[in-house]
């Protein structure tokens, strides 16, 4: 059975009420926030408390179930609350060329979760990006790599912007003895 709209009020509405009220943080209720990756992911006994008293709320559903929501409203607002600094812009670039695309990791070092760095890498990266056909001098480094690599000499650079066509070279035959 799903959350309804008004379910997934109360529990954000109810978090967000212990936060102001500095019962708790964010990430003290849920480990998947928290900065130190040597974190345990544990719970002090005030949080898991204070979660069950969120699952009291719900009688008809189970206390994990109602727990697994709450920490996704969490992250969810953890994800929309933390606006990108530059400084966490270029960190994010420096880390995936380091690391590759290992976005729990690059999250850990940035701050925000790996689905967040996946998507800003995507917008930041797709930015960038140049589309559209290449220009005649951007051709011609091309197809010099591609005569060097293949030790093809059927292509021939005449101009920046156009190629000619020359006949294969000759076949060798080998002479069968038999």
């Amino acid at each position: 059975m799903r959350y309804t709209a008004a379910d997934v009020a109360t529990i954000k509405d109810t978090i967000q009420g212990w936060v102001e009220s500095e019962k708790c943080t964010l990430p003290d209720l849920c480990p998947a926030l928290r900065d130190d990756p040597r974190d345990d992911g544990k719970r002090t006994r005030e949080n898991q408390a204070l979660l069950a008293e969120l699952a009291l709320m719900f009688p008809d559903r189970k206390k994990n179930n109602v727990i697994q929501c709450a920490e996704r409203v969490m992250i969810k607002h953890h994800e929309t609350a933390t606006p990108w600094t530059d400084e966490q812009v270029r960190d994010l670039h420096r880390l995936v060329e380091e690391k590759g695309r290992k976005w729990k990791e690059i999250g850990r070092d940035v701050g925000h979760s790996g689905a967040q760095c996946s998507a800003k890498y995507r917008v930041e990266f797709e930015a960038r990006k140049k589309s559209g056909s290449f220009d005649p001098e951007e051709v011609k480094p091309c197809i010099r790599a591609f005569m060097h690599l293949s030790h093809a000499s059927v292509l021939t650079l005449t101009s920046p912007s156009t190629t000619t066509l020359l006949p294969p070279p000759p076949r060798r035959t080998t002479s069968s003895s038999r």
